[in-house]
């Protein structure tokens, strides 16, 4: 039986980060990040790992842009 079921995930400024367990696999999850419900990367990350992932994803330029980025795209 395969485990679909996600294990944790957070959404923010319409991106959603969701781990799932690996069938077999006590070393990875898998990661999916999706935007406004589209697949933009899917990607192992280790286990041990998936919280602190979670826990700072928000830091990441892409999905939370500063002043500074928002500045030089105009």
């Amino acid at each position: 039986m395969t485990d679909t079921k996600p294990v944790a995930g957070d959404e923010y400024n319409g991106f959603t980060l969701t781990a799932y367990r690996i069938p077999d696999d006590t070393q990875d999850y898998r990661v999916e990040l999706r935007r406004d419900g589209q697949l933009v990367r899917e990607f192992g990350y280790p286990a041990y790992a998936v919280y602190t992932l979670l826990a700072h994803w928000r830091e990441s330029s892409e999905v939370n842009p500063s002043d500074d980025d928002q500045k030089a795209d105009e």
